[in-house]
């Protein structure tokens, strides 16, 4: 007897689902590569706004070179820019810099808290030297304070004056909110703004006769030709002596003075760039421009009018390079360090390394940041001075690192310079 009964039927699996192919590794490397990259970006923006309020209308922000510094927060100008990424008049700055060598004496005209002095500073430390003068009595303690905190008090003496054609007692006003923006006491309702009386001198009567400088930079909010009168015989006695100066607006009522000044000392005027290049201004050129304006002597300005460029001398540099005469001479053998240094900011972008002096073997140079992380290294042999590469980002702490790499490595070299291609 049969017995017939539902039976069920066998389960049937699911198809297998259709994978995608696997991704190519080295497109999976290029997507970890830009999510690395946009990771770092957002650190870098947080890192570059980092501040602390510390009480009295005052924060301590830091440069983009990681240099702490003191500004008054409420400010609406430099020191928002410093607050808000820590940079602030970068084309000005980087031009004033290429023309710093390891003991450039600096005069600061307007420091208000002092970026032109601790960018300088920071270049010519220990060697150099720069008088800082602002008459604001706020300002001048903030500028006390950076040149404190970032021990640079051996090499910079700051003034609480103004500077002018005349020794005597004068009115500031101050924007209220932009303590920036101060000039002496002019006709008119000054309802919005602070006075502050303030002592001014010539700076020939303050430094003495026989007083030399290489670099100034004056910003004084249009008293720029009283203070160029002031100083008159330090610019004659100062034969390689370069001025920045602050050219407010177009068609100013002191530009043809100030034109005449110069050309009358034998300067000729350059117009500061956005792109860190001067633009010959030729005669009647200073009229029409409005910004930055720079002045040198004919002949004086090495390397070109591009100044997107550094010189890092043997002073500036670490591991007992003998410098004698501004000429450093070392020798190292297979693997031993000639020279690093000197912990300051590179800028990113496509760099030519050009080596001037004389080389006996070959030695291995390496590009580091932040005290020791490799960006590049690459070989200079005898006979070539001079390698491109890259740095991808700003290089906080940039170090230039040389290594013998033959048995007997000999150097004598008065600079190496960096030449921003790009």
């Amino acid at each position: 007897m049969r017995l017939f009964g539902w039976r069920r039927k066998p389960a049937v699996p699911d198809p297998a689902p259709v994978l995608p192919d696997p991704p190519d590794p080295l497109e999976r490397l290029r997507m970890v590569e830009n999510e690395l990259r946009q990771v770092r970006l957002q650190v870098e923006f947080m890192r570059t706004r980092l501040s602390c309020y510390v009480g009295d209308g005052i924060a301590l922000t830091y440069l983009a070179d990681e240099t702490p510094v003191f500004v008054n927060a409420n400010d609406i100008g430099g020191p928002f820019n410093l607050l808000n990424g820590g940079k602030y008049e970068e084309e000005n700055v980087e031009t004033l810099l290429s023309f710093v060598t390891e003991d450039t004496v600096f005069l600061d005209i307007g420091a208000n808290i002092g970026l032109y002095t601790l960018r300088v500073a920071r270049r010519v430390y220990p060697n150099g030297k720069i008088y800082s003068f602002e008459p604001n009595p706020q300002l001048n303690e903030l500028l006390t304070r950076n040149v404190y905190v970032n021990g640079l008090g051996s090499i910079v003496q700051s003034f609480q004056l103004g500077l002018s054609d005349r020794n005597c007692t004068a009115t500031f006003q101050y924007p209220k909110g932009h303590l920036g923006g101060g000039h002496i006491d002019r006709p008119g309702a000054m309802s919005d703004h602070v006075a502050v009386e303030a002592e001014i001198r010539r700076l020939d009567d303050l430094l003495g006769p026989d007083f030399r400088c290489n670099l100034v930079k004056i910003d004084v909010e249009g008293h720029e030709l009283q203070v160029l009168d002031g100083m008159k015989r330090i610019v004659e006695n100062s034969p390689d002596i370069k001025i920045l100066f602050e050219k407010l607006t177009p068609n100013s009522a002191t530009d043809t003075a100030v034109e005449e000044y110069f050309s009358g000392l034998g300067f000729e005027l350059y117009g500061v760039d956005e792109d860190r290049s001067l633009v010959p201004l030729g005669s009647g050129g200073l009229r029409p421009w409005a910004g930055y304006a720079f002045a040198a002597r004919p002949g004086t300005i090495e390397g070109g009018l591009r100044r997107s460029r550094l010189s890092i001398y043997g002073g500036q540099m670490f591991k007992g390079s003998s410098s004698e005469r501004g000429v450093a001479r070392q020798r190292a053998s297979y693997g031993e360090m000639l020279f690093h240094g000197p912990y300051w900011l590179l800028r990113s972008g496509v760099w030519r390394f050009k080596y001037h002096g004389r080389l006996h073997g070959t030695m291995r140079i390496c590009i580091l940041e932040q005290f020791g992380y490799l960006v590049v290294d690459f070989p200079i042999e005898e006979g070539s001075t001079e390698h491109l590469f890259i740095a991808q980002r700003d290089l906080a702490h940039f170090e230039c690192v040389a290594y013998a790499a033959t048995p007997e490595t000999e150097i004598e070299f008065d600079r190496i310079e960096f030449i921003r291609e790009g």
